[in-house]
């Protein structure tokens, strides 16, 4: 594929892989168009900081424009991405606007799955700014259906994670699958007995699929999905053999060592990077390489002084697995301002032991 100085990259969606992506074309002096629905970075593994006060919406966003701003050739546009149209190569938005492009990088998610069944009215998340709920008088009970909680991690970390969670008051019940939801609350099936839970407050977290976006695409590529309905690149993340075409993050399935990447932030990232020198190659002439994933660590935080943390194969927990969890996401933060802001309220509030954002959003 021939690729001019004039060169327009188009990139959907403003998640991880996007802005990352955007930031190195922007380095190199290429056209790029950022569409997003919204016109800020949302931080999303630190959203239920913000729902449990510990820290501000503000802290976990940032404004597109001022991620991007030192990038003249660099533009965001916002708006919903109605269809991408292949053969014309232009992106058409909902409001009847279409955006030329030579190259595209799509990024734009995954949705919540609901196994076949439609929750959504009756079930909250945790992926947007608004999903924020008051935790200070909840009794909190965990439903995994597999027999252990973060079944991707070590057995030994799985044990330690539920023993962290016990300690803070969370009942956990594993091998528990959901059978029904509504506004009375859940039912689940465990050991062959069925039980109500009454509940005001359900949050999903149990699954992902494709958007329609996704599947649109799919349909007019002739593209492979996946049983999520991710499409399936190669190893340069091009789907059916379309060199101006990148998929990226949650939307895309890349097969490494026999398994699927993970839809994790640093994977998204990564993707990122990669594509946009990838086009940067491409405009020097240059051979393009394929994507590799270098998988760093796997951690996740269960309270405060809690967390798990495996380090290719090093697993630890307690305070310090919590100490690295925190470094690691404020490093992941796309801005410096933003560093400082959450390691500033993160020690206010670890000290102090006093939450520093008590926001109700929402028309209620």
């Amino acid at each position: 594929m021939t690729v001019s100085s004039n060169h327009h990259v188009v990139i959907v969606g403003g998640g991880f892989g996007g802005p990352y992506a955007a930031r190195q074309l922007g380095r190199a002096g290429v056209k790029v168009t950022l569409i997003d629905r919204r016109n800020f970075h949302l931080f999303q593994p630190l959203l239920y900081q913000v729902a449990t006060g510990g820290l501000s919406p503000g802290d976990v966003s940032a404004p597109l424009r001022s991620i991007l701003k030192r990038h003249k050739e660099t533009h965001v546009l916002v708006g919903d991405v109605e269809s991408i149209d292949c053969s014309s190569r232009e992106v058409l938005l909902s409001d009847a606007r279409r955006v030329p492009y030579d190259s595209i990088i799509v990024a734009a998610g995954m949705r919540y799955h609901y196994f076949g069944e439609d929750w959504s009215d009756v079930t909250g998340s945790l992926k947007t700014i608004e999903d924020t709920f008051d935790s200070r008088q909840a009794e909190v009970l965990l439903v995994e259906r597999t027999e252990r909680v973060l079944p991707p991690y070590p057995e030994t970390l799985s044990r330690r994670a539920r023993a962290s969670l016990e300690a803070l008051g969370v009942q956990v019940r594993t091998s528990a699958m959901v059978q029904n939801i509504d506004e009375r609350g859940v039912v689940i099936e465990q050991d062959g007995k069925t039980e109500s839970i009454p509940s005001r407050t359900v949050l999903w977290a149990a699954g992902m699929k494709a958007t329609s976006l996704a599947n649109e695409l799919a349909e007019a590529m002739g593209a492979e999905q996946d049983r999520q309905g991710r499409l399936v690149v190669d190893e340069h993340l091009h789907p059916a053999g379309r060199p101006e075409i990148f998929i990226v993050g949650d939307m895309a399935h890349r097969q490494q060592d026999g398994a699927p990447l993970p839809g994790i932030a640093p994977v998204a990232m990564q993707q990122g990077r990669y594509v946009a020198d990838e086009i940067r190659r491409r405009l020097r002439g240059k051979g393009t390489e394929p994507f590799r994933y270098f998988d760093k660590e796997q951690m996740t935080v269960i309270g405060r002084d809690a967390a798990v943390c495996d380090l290719k194969g090093l697993c630890f927990g307690g305070w310090f697995a919590w100490i690295t969890w925190l470094l690691v996401h404020i490093a992941f933060l796309i801005k410096f301002d933003n560093k400082l802001r959450v390691l500033a309220e993160w020690a206010w509030s670890y000290f102090t032991r006093k939450c520093g954002a008590r926001l109700i959003t929402g028309d209620d």
